[in-house]
């Protein structure tokens, strides 16, 4: 009976190393979770301003033609 009491108390002990690992571990990725989750907002804040800026680009190419001919036009008279 000793005998299984020490063991019994030897299996509690590695179960309660574990889940201290374990929870350990569980911390680790939760930060790094939220360290990624912030990441990722300024990524796709980036983003959205990235394509703002190409869509202003954008419509100031499409309008160079029309200025460059019509500058043309005041150059030539």
């Amino acid at each position: 009976m000793n005998r299984l009491k020490n063991t019994l108390a030897e299996d509690l002990i590695a179960a309660k190393k574990d889940i201290e690992r374990l929870s350990e571990h569980n911390l680790r990725l939760n930060k790094e979770k939220e360290e990624l989750t912030k990441e990722r907002g300024n990524l796709v804040v980036d983003l959205n301003g990235t394509e703002r800026d190409n869509q202003t680009l954008n419509s100031v190419n499409k309008l160079q033609p029309f200025f460059l001919k019509s500058t043309s036009f005041f150059l030539l008279v």
